[in-house]
């Protein structure tokens, strides 16, 4: 350790080997993958698959506010649901982009399953049930109350109903034509 270090660490400072193991990734990280998620969307040239993440958009935006305005326990696993969702569309995005035909239908099969298992846990959702509301920082303090019916997930079930059909759609007659122009 040199004495640059050693004064850094005298200083407070966590010196290379003292890492706590929290590293965050760098900004830069960030951007390049942010740069790799729009390049990947901007290259996207069929209206099906655009109707596709349009409607998966959809989706998103009326899940997760509902999840977060209407007192859904969890509105967090909402949101992380819809992004490893987009993480799998995206994956097939590019699995098709770079014509892995054997990966893209695996990425695909994948997505579909994650899509059926997402609705059928929204659909679970939709009834009136009972609900625990805290009071203040105490978990032991608050209130069961009546939770309201649902109805407008019914809008979120739809455009990720729309997607998959989109999505398969997409595989096959993309796919189909892609193998006769061959």
């Amino acid at each position: 350790m040199s004495t640059e270090d050693q004064t850094k660490g005298a200083e407070g400072q966590k010196t290379e080997s003292e890492s706590d193991g929290l590293d965050i990734a760098p900004l830069d990280d960030l951007e390049e993958a942010a740069r790799s998620v729009l390049n990947t969307i901007s290259r996207v040239s069929s209206r099906v698959l655009w109707g596709s993440l349009i409607a998966y958009g959809l989706s998103a935006v009326i899940g997760v506010s509902i999840a977060f305005t209407q007192g859904v326990r969890d509105p967090f696993f909402f949101a992380a649901m819809y992004i490893v969702l987009f993480v799998y569309i995206l994956s097939y995005i590019k699995a098709h982009q770079g014509q892995a035909r054997i990966r893209s239908a695996i990425t695909l099969v994948v997505v579909e399953v994650l899509i059926a298992f997402w609705v059928f846990i929204l659909i679970d959702r939709i009834p009136a049930r009972q609900v625990f509301l805290s009071s203040g920082d105490a978990v032991s303090t608050g209130s069961i109350v009546m939770r309201d019916t649902l109805l407008t997930l019914w809008g979120a079930i739809g455009a990720l109903c729309i997607t998959a059909i989109g999505l398969l759609v997409h595989w096959l007659w993309i796919g189909r034509l892609r193998r006769e122009l061959q």
